[in-house]
């Protein structure tokens, strides 16, 4: 009669290590998982404020990074989810943000042409 394995028995695991290993390496993969994700969301930070520093000032840039709500936030992610999972969904988001290119390029064009002046970012208006 074969006897019952201890569980965490070196048997156990394909590898040869024990069951205090792999929990290491879970806590490792743990700790690596958050510092991509804060480094991510560091990144991700500086590349919205980059980008909308080019169109309004650095001050308003940073407020409307504040106010961006949490459905703004995840219909965002689900854009981005979308677009990299499948064929068919980056040609719909790229289709999309292509459109809004052409519509603002053409709004800019427009107000131009008939004299209209463009909005001005909330803090550009101080004297």
């Amino acid at each position: 009669m074969a006897k019952p394995k201890k569980a965490g028995s070196e048997s156990d695991n394909p590898e040869g290590g024990s069951t205090a290993d792999y929990a290491r390496a879970a806590g490792n993969l743990v700790v690596v998982d958050l510092a991509l994700r804060a480094g991510s969301m560091i990144l991700r930070n500086a590349v919205e404020k980059r980008v909308l520093g080019k169109d309004i000032s650095k001050p308003a840039a940073e407020a409307v990074m504040k106010q961006s709500s949490l459905a703004g936030r995840m219909a965002r992610v689900a854009a981005a989810r979308l677009a990299t999972k499948s064929v068919p969904g980056a040609l719909i988001v790229g289709g999309g943000i292509a459109a809004k290119v052409w519509y603002d390029f053409a709004k800019k064009r427009r107000d131009e042409r008939h004299g209209t002046p463009t909005k001005a970012a909330p803090d550009d208006n101080k004297a």
